[in-house]
């Protein structure tokens, strides 16, 4: 499933779209019911309380002899969802004018000379155009009308057309009037688009299947666009199905190689793939600019020292919020940068994210992360990974991320995949080596390695609170509950704990590997925090719940899957 895998802090960003009609909440639905609370008169139809139905045989009906408008009446309703398929043949121009969201559960056809409006965000200044699964907005031909809030945007059926408007214009509006199948365009050698995009190109949730590049420069950005330029938006676009390949010190992804701009609700599903020293990212190599509502289930490669490669981005120094990655991500090489999500952290922030695929970095000195492998800069909130994790020799390798820098905070996030990591690799449940304050926090998975491993943190230097640990925890050198080796002073840790049934650290006096009874850890068992929320856990951040995460502690802003 695309965007409604999206849930906890994620879902709660989304709110005012993902799960704008549920219960009782105001919208117009256009749907297989009959019509109620609905007024239509001189092609217009209004809803006339919060909860309307317009059917969709009404609709069509309308639209085989004359335009028609629908509308929430101002804020009354506030949202339109299309829950039942629209089709028409008629020259007539469906609008959809919604005071916040619209949202488009099954497909949009315009099969006459018709035009589509699509209005959200009319009145309330902050709205969404939405596509649900398998939805999507098609077109007869290229001539057909289609406006999106205000913007005439000119349709395309295919990359060469899309790519000869840009090369003209490139900061266009343009909008894809069909799913497309790439296959018949054989290998790209470059990126499609190889101009900066600083306009708007809208897949109206329709898909390009099939793409292939293979790109043997050296050094080359590659994607879809080889670069979505500062103000340039991508949104709405499914890459089904693509294999992107870069050659040594490539920046590859399945959208951009590099993103300045916006990417919202769009998906990649396929392989990415740089080569040696390279980067690699499922959605976007680098990302400088925004990532909303976004996902990638692509398998992300990368090999060479110094490599750099994330289910989602390679690298991140913009913002990336609500959004995930699926696929499993793989490198081999030393100094390598890995994780779920994002490989390099580098001043950017993710909140609302999560990562599922497994992370492999077999090389040695490399960081390795369910959601991020080396955070330079920037900030983690709630967000999570599931995927296991494995590093090499001298590893840094963390449930969620591998190791942060001083000043990058990780707040109101969990781990859950097993760790390991190789000779002398320092290994945490949740982070390998962070610098950065941790809160509100908490890990699962079973920790193994060779030099410092602890079920929360493997090395720490940072400040720890209101966290806790259960995984089982082995290995050589240093081996802790909740850390293996603590380097900070006392009084770095408060309200941490570590449960002692699971872990296999039994001994109370080693919450941390070294130094032993570490001042502000408690070992506890299971039953002990089945029992109620451990010292200090505030009840307006933390539940306890015997359904939920086993009993144990979780985050009321980002409860389990």
């Amino acid at each position: 499933m695309r965007h409604a895998l999206l849930r906890g802090v994620a879902c709660c960003a989304i709110a005012a779209l993902g799960c704008m009609t549920t219960g009782a909440q105001a919208a117009v639905a256009i749907s297989s019911d009959a019509t109620q609370n609905m007024s239509c008169s001189a092609g217009v139809c209004t809803a006339t309380a919060p909860s309307a139905v317009l059917s969709v045989s009404d609709l069509e009906s309308l639209l085989a002899s004359s335009s028609l408008k629908v509308s929430t009446g101002g804020s009354l309703a506030n949202d339109i969802r299309v829950s039942a398929a629209i089709t028409w043949t008629s020259s007539s121009k469906l609008t959809l004018y919604a005071y916040r969201n619209v949202a488009i559960d099954k497909p949009i056809s315009v099969e006459g000379s018709g035009g589509l409006d699509l209005e959200s965000n009319r009145g309330s200044g902050a709205g969404y155009l939405t596509f649900g699964r398998n939805a999507s907005a098609t077109f007869l031909g290229l001539t057909n009308k289609l406006t999106i809030v205000g913007t005439a945007f000119t349709l395309v059926d295919s990359l060469a057309m899309l790519k000869s408007a840009i090369s003209v214009h490139p900061s266009g509006h343009y909008a894809l009037s069909k799913s497309y199948d790439a296959s018949a365009d054989g290998t790209y050698a470059g990126a499609p688009i190889g101009a900066g995009f600083s306009g708007t190109f809208d897949g109206l949730g329709n898909k390009i299947a099939n793409l292939t590049i293979d790109d043997t420069f050296a050094g080359d950005q590659v994607g879809l666009f080889n670069n979505v330029a500062s103000g340039g938006v991508v949104r709405h676009l499914i890459l089904a199905g693509a294999h992107i390949t870069g050659a040594s010190g490539a920046t590859v992804g399945g959208i951009a190689g590099d993103n300045q701009g916006l990417l919202r609700f769009d998906s990649v599903y396929g392989t990415v793939t740089a080569g040696a020293s390279g980067y690699a990212g499922g959605l976007a190599s680098f990302n400088e600019g925004t990532i909303q509502f976004s996902d990638a289930g692509a398998s992300v490669r990368a090999s060479g020292n110094m490599a750099s490669f994330g289910g989602l981005v390679s690298a991140n120094n913009g913002t990336i919020e609500s959004s995930y990655a699926t696929g499993s991500v793989k490198g081999g090489g030393g100094h390598a940068n890995a994780g779920g999500l994002v490989g390099s952290e580098n001043g950017g922030t993710i909140s609302g994210c999560y990562a599922t695929g497994d992370v492999t970095a077999s090389g040695a000195h490399s960081a390795v992360g369910g959601l991020v492998g080396y955070a330079f800069g920037g900030a983690i909130s709630g967000s999570y990974a599931t995927g296991a994790v494995s590093g090499g020799y001298e590893a840094l390798a963390g449930g969620l991320v591998g190791t942060t820098n001083a000043g990058v905070p990780i707040n109101q996030s969990y781990a859950t995949g097993a760790v390991s990591g190789g000779l002398d690799a320092t290994v945490g449940g949740l982070a390998g080596q962070p610098a950065g304050t941790i809160t509100d926090t908490y890990a699962t998975g079973a920790v193994s390695g060779g030099a410092q491993v602890g079920g929360l943190v493997g090395f720490n230097q940072s400040t720890i609170a209101t966290s806790y640990a259960k995984g089982a925890v082995t290995g050589s050198g240093f081996l802790g509950g909740l850390i293996g080796y603590d380097y900070v002073s006392p009084g770095d840790l408060s309200s941490t704990y570590w449960d002692t049934t699971t872990s296999g650290i039994t001994d109370l006096s080693l919450g941390a590997g070294h130094p032993t009874n570490d001042p502000g850890v408690k070992g506890r068992t299971t039953g002990q925090l089945k029992a109620g929320l451990p010292n200090g856990f505030s009840s307006s951040v933390w539940g306890e719940t015997a359904g939920v995460n086993g009993g144990l502690p979780y985050l009321l802003a980002l409860p389990p899957a």
